[in-house]
Parts: C-alpha cells; sequence; structure tokens
C-alpha cells in the first residue's frame, strides 16, 4: 500500500496485455463509510474475465477519515468535506497520471463525486466517467455545487 500525501492508496496490475499496447488506469472511489478494500471483489471478478490479450490497473484509494488515509479532524458537516476529498482525488492522480494515456472513473457516492469535481475543476483528466449516486446536486442555474 501506498500513499499520497497521507492518502492510502493501492494499485491492481491485472492482466500481462499485448506488448506496447496502453494499460489504461480505472481510478475506484468509493462512498462514506467506506474503503479502498470495497472494490476488491469488483477487480477480482474482473481479472477472472480478463483475456489474456489485455490488462487493465484498478487504482483505489482511501477517501480522507476513511480505511488507512490520515483521520480528518472538522466539526464541518459531511458535505462540506467534498472539497477536501477532491484534493486528495487530485494528489492520488497527480501521482499516478503520467504512466497512463487513458484513465477512466468508477465510482460511488462521495468517491465519484469527488473525481467528478476533479474532472470539472481539470477538463481531461479523464476520459470517462461512470459514478453511482454521486453526492452532487444541481443548484437550480444548470450548475452544480457541493452538495
Amino acid at each position: 500500500m501506498a500513499a499520497a500525501a497521507g492518502v492510502a492508496t493501492k494499485l491492481w496490475k491485472l492482466g500481462s496485455g499485448t506488448p506496447g499496447s496502453p494499460t489504461p488506469l480505472v481510478v475506484l472511489g468509493h462512498g462514506v463509510k467506506f474503503s479502498k478494500e470495497l472494490w476488491e471483489p469488483m477487480v477480482r471478478l474482473v481479472e477472472k474475465k480478463l483475456s489474456p490479450h489485455m490488462s487493465v490497473d484498478f487504482l483505489g484509494f482511501d477517501l480522507p477519515g476513511h480505511g488507512d488515509s490520515a483521520v480528518l479532524r472538522t466539526s464541518e458537516p459531511c458535505q462540506d468535506w467534498l472539497p477536501v476529498c477532491m484534493e486528495a482525488a487530485k494528489t492520488v492522480l497527480a501521482k499516478y497520471e503520467a504512466n497512463y494515456a487513458e484513465r477512466m472513473v468508477l465510482g460511488h457516492s462521495f468517491g465519484g463525486a469527488s473525481l467528478m469535481l476533479l474532472e470539472a475543476e481539470q477538463p481531461g483528466s479523464f476520459s470517462k466517467i461512470l459514478v453511482y449516486e454521486p453526492v452532487v446536486i444541481p443548484d437550480g442555474t444548470g450548475d452544480y455545487h457541493r452538495a
């Protein structure tokens, strides 16, 4: 397990791939009260189904105050944690992004919202984003604010 500025990470490298072909990175964002280990069964299932000529890397990280990451000491309501979580995602991505031409997101709840906000702040960070129950709410103007 590695750490990027107090954020615990885990990198699963699956498949041997075809020599010379780029390996995509899927960044995994977990919801509140979970950790990067939430994704382990899904990663193992993909590993079983992966063609021998393919490869994919999965990067899980613990949001601040979750799993093996540094404790988040704040009296702010949880909706105010989203900017902190986005900064954690930014730190993690900065450590790994140079090694991958294609980066995708699979995220749930706060983890998904953190990664969506990172894409909004730094367009082009990810080529594809799939999130379930992201914690972002339209504000009535067509823009989104942090829930």
